[in-house]
């Protein structure tokens, strides 16, 4: 099981040195889109950052924070949490059960852990906590025009993270194309780091 205990204290310099702040720019990109009073549940939010960039803005929203590595959750205790109210639950999240309904749901770089199957179940997951009117926010890694270095990095990046972190993924699927096929229908999109990074906007398409 992926565990990035061993990494919470060089994961966010580590990032930064690899992809500058390309990945903070990803996850600023839709949080305007977000309703003041809006639930939000966070999936995998690792050291916690989006909280402070939540923080920034003047709504207040209720987040419910998952995070299976309690490292992580320790870091992200310690974040600005602004006018938010933050419920933060340590737990596997094919463990976390609750039967709210979320007017969005934010996943940055979360969906690239799990393998094909296992992020078809993720994905639905997703959809059964979400409102008829609900968003989709995902940050993440994706591979454009078949680009070799994006490739290499990415298989890097997987070895890497299968060493430290015990990470099931073995390869960067089209994590864009899953949630399509899988009813989502995505109203946004912006690249960064020559398209190997992205961030969308995805709602609930009809069944």
């Amino acid at each position: 099981m992926t565990n990035f205990n061993s990494i919470v204290s060089f994961y966010d310099t580590l990032a930064r040195l690899v992809f500058a702040d390309r990945i903070n720019y990803a996850k600023r990109s839709f949080i305007g889109e977000i309703l003041p009073w809006s639930r939000v549940l966070i999936l995998g939010g690792g050291t916690g950052r989006i909280l402070e960039y939540l923080a920034e803005t003047d709504s207040e929203l209720e987040i419910t924070y998952v995070e299976l590595s309690d490292q992580m959750m320790r870091s992200a205790r310690q974040r600005k949490l602004g006018n938010h109210r933050v419920d933060f639950v340590l737990e596997d999240y094919f463990k976390f059960q609750t039967e709210e309904l979320y007017d969005v749901v934010i996943c940055d770089f979360f969906l690239d852990l799990f393998e094909d199957e296992m992020l078809n179940n993720v994905i639905q997951r997703i959809r059964q906590h979400l409102t008829p009117q609900g968003k989709l926010v995902v940050s993440d890694f994706q591979i454009v025009d078949e680009s070799i270095w994006q490739r290499m990095l990415s298989a890097l990046m997987h070895w890497y993270f299968r060493f430290l972190a015990q990470l099931d993924s073995r390869r960067l699927l089209d994590i864009d194309l899953k949630l399509t096929l899988s009813g989502f229908v995505r109203e946004q999109k912006m690249t960064f780091y020559r398209g190997f990074i992205f961030s969308a906007l995805y709602r609930v398409g009809k069944e």
